[in-house]
């Protein structure tokens, strides 16, 4: 049984999102009830949690739970434990852990390797690239968030939990519909899915392109290869997720891959350097509303002209140079606030910042 404590925090979130009427019964209990198979279920639990017997009452709530929907109560107790999040992973056996010791050095760079793994994934999940030269704005903010759960006694694993809060969405144009996507769980998806299909790449093909695989990136192989050490290394990690039940997905996710130094760490290595001859700067049609516009003298006779562009579909700002006439007819529709569609090659700059260039096309919507 497990031996960790529910704050009442995470209680009180499982309650009110799974429909419990709550009530106050008086300073230090509360009154819950529910209607399960037509019958009402009503019970008394603490509402703070300096009570003497405030772990046995949690408890007992979660052993109810668990027979009222036929659950194990392990299960309903990690429900609650992480609710709001999905939980991820990372298993990692060697000769070393088998002694039951692993290098220090190894262990902190394996946490970071994972933070990076995360951060470089989720970038994919929303605009896939070859690789990246610093993560995006969401990124940074979805690994702000994620925490690191109590690791299991005796073995060598990191939890992860990754937030299912709604900050983290992605719209994408469907059917002309706005389809919502969790960044969170999007990133393990596309994680797990891509790792696994890594096996089986044609990489030694000349029919390969690797410009049209977008599950992993650059960055990610070189984290995963860096966690494998090198192929002499006799290091498997194993990658499980536990999704949280309240948030539905309607793709399927694995729920387990399993990679090691001898077989995966080639690919990856190979996967990364090809990713590393694929171009960055790609054509690119931007459709948004001008929010800034700017003039810059490079002397006394030329000047540049900035326009900053938000990108409902990507949703970050595009920057773009632009020569007399693309000015003149950007200035009529951001005096008139309606949108441009304008084209050109669209790349990312040292500082993070995103610039569309050489533009073939500028018209107003």
């Amino acid at each position: 049984m497990n031996n960790q404590l529910l704050s009442i925090s995470k209680v009180q979130n499982y309650l009110t999102e799974n429909g419990w009427n709550i009530s106050s019964f008086d300073d230090y209990l509360q009154k819950i009830k529910k209607e399960f198979d037509g019958e009402q279920v009503e019970m008394v639990i603490p509402k703070i949690e300096n009570l003497k017997d405030y772990a046995w009452r949690i408890r007992d709530f979660v052993k109810v739970v668990s027979i009222l929907t036929d659950r194990e109560f392990n299960d309903v107790f990690e429900e609650i434990l992480n609710f709001g999040y999905d939980l991820m992973s990372f298993h990692f056996e060697s000769e070393k852990i088998k002694e039951g010791v692993i290098p220090l050095d190894y262990a902190s760079d394996a946490m970071k390797k994972i933070v990076d793994i995360i951060k470089f994934e989720s970038c994919s999940e929303i605009n896939p690239k070859s690789k990246y030269i610093q993560p995006y704005k969401e990124s940074r903010k979805l690994i702000e968030n994620c925490e690191l759960a109590q690791t299991e006694p005796g073995s060598f694993i990191i939890n992860i939990r990754i937030p299912l809060d709604k900050t983290y969405l992605k719209k994408e144009e469907i059917e002309e519909e706005d389809h919502i996507k969790n960044l969170g769980r999007g990133t393990i998806k596309r994680l797990l899915d891509g790792i696994e299909e890594s096996k089986t790449l044609p990489l030694d093909s000349n029919n390969f392109e690797i410009s049209s695989y977008e599950k992993l990136n650059k960055n990610v192989c070189d984290a995963i290869s860096k966690l494998l050490l090198s192929d002499t290394d006799n290091i498997k990690i194993e990658i499980s997720t536990k999704l949280n039940s309240q948030e539905k997905y309607e793709e399927t996710i694995r729920s387990l891959v399993k990679i090691n130094s001898k077989d995966n760490f080639k690919i990856m290595n190979k996967i990364s350097s090809l990713f590393n001859e694929v171009p960055e700067d790609k054509e690119a049609t931007i459709i948004g509303k001008i929010i800034e516009m700017k003039r810059q003298e490079e002397d006394s006779e030329n000047e540049k002209r900035l326009v900053k562009i938000y990108d409902n579909k990507l949703k970050r700002n595009i920057y773009s140079w632009l020569e007399d006439t693309n000015y003149k007819t950007s200035c009529n529709a951001h005096r008139d606030k309606k949108p441009i569609e304008i084209s050109g090659v669209l790349t990312q700059k040292e500082n993070g910042k995103w610039f569309l260039e050489n533009i073939s096309s500028l018209k107003v919507i």
